[in-house]
């Protein structure tokens, strides 16, 4: 965590029963055992747009914001329920909450999705968002970021693509590419990617790290009116899916195909630099190839993985530490 330790009396948390926010959920109340929770997520009925008067009662000293209509490449079809809970649901959230107290907004890195430049994206480069989930989240943090001095202690996190899921908690997203991805080729079907050249780039990170990014900001104060990009590594699409293939063709003894789909296109590219957040200490604990190995592969292959492994690039064993755990 952070330099500084912060104690918070009442946490309130949006979005508890998601992808994110389960796994932010059970460490926080680690973190904070003393503290008394707020946790709002429609999946328990509890919607926030009716949750004015509990909120301002409640009263708390740290929100974390995560509750969204999601899915980023889809959501140009579902622009009024993004307006209704992504951006009117979020402001009505901010006016809601006393002032100074600690305000974690969850964004997206897909702001950066319309233009692919030379180098990853940092937090001062211009944002392209091209739907309206990454204009909704980009509005936010606008909106933030102008009442900065006179409203709330806001950090925002910008989240890569995420994939995985958490030893302590089984919930996982599978329409997430990697997720997508390793949920087909375990039951022995193909993958299929857009194009014949110039593939999209994507930023990746574990669901862990995120939730340990979100603790670790929220511990220091020097992350208050700041942006931070919350990720790992940058794949291009093919490349992504022929390590999942040829990894799991060799691990299982398979032939499934990378098929190519030239009728469409994913003009949807972008790199991402996570310097800012590691230079303030944060590290993460998740490499992409050995998580797809060891998190998504099941234990009862570890000894066709010792045996059978042998793609190309040399992966230290150490790389399969745990896989049958």
């Amino acid at each position: 965590m952070g330099n500084n330790k912060i104690n918070y009396n009442r946490i309130l948390l949006t979005g508890s029963e998601g992808y994110i926010g389960s796994h932010v959920l059970k460490l926080l109340k680690d973190k904070y055992s003393g503290s008394e929770f707020l946790s709002i997520d429609r999946i328990n009925n509890i919607h926030l747009e009716d949750s004015e008067q509990i909120i301002k009662k409640f009263n708390p000293d740290l929100c974390v914001h995560l509750a969204a209509t999601i899915g980023a490449e889809t959501s140009s079809d579902m622009a009024v329920d993004i307006n209704e809970n992504n951006i009117q649901n979020s402001l009505n959230l901010i006016s809601w909450l006393p002032k100074k107290c600690r305000f974690f907004f969850a964004s997206t890195a897909n702001i950066y999705g319309g233009k692919l430049l030379k180098s990853p994206a940092t937090e001062k480069d211009q944002e392209y968002p091209m739907h309206p989930y990454a204009n909704g989240k980009l509005i936010i943090e606008k909106y933030l970021q102008m009442n900065y001095k006179t409203y709330l202690n806001w950090t925002i996190g910008r989240f890569a693509t995420n994939y995985g899921k958490a030893r302590s908690f089984g919930n996982i997203r599978y329409n997430l590419v990697v997720n997508k991805f390793m949920d087909l080729i375990l039951q022995n079907k193909s993958l299929t990617i857009y194009g014949d050249k110039d593939f999209s780039f994507r930023p990746y990170v574990h669901v862990e790290d995120v939730v340990r990014a979100i603790l670790f900001l929220l511990d220091n104060n020097k992350t208050i009116g700041e942006i931070y990009n919350v990720g790992g590594e940058n794949w291009r699409i093919d490349k992504l899916a022929k390590f999942i293939i040829d990894s799991y063709n060799k691990i299982m003894k398979k032939n499934i195909k990378l098929n190519y789909d030239k009728t469409k296109c994913d003009d949807f590219s972008y790199k991402v630099c996570f310097d800012k957040i590691e230079k303030l200490g944060f590290k993460r604990k998740h490499n992409l190839e050995k998580s797809i190995l060891n998190e998504l592969i099941t234990g009862k292959q570890y000894n066709d993985v010792m045996k059978h492994i042998s793609w190309g690039r040399k992966i230290k064993l150490k790389a399969f530490q745990g896989i049958n755990k």
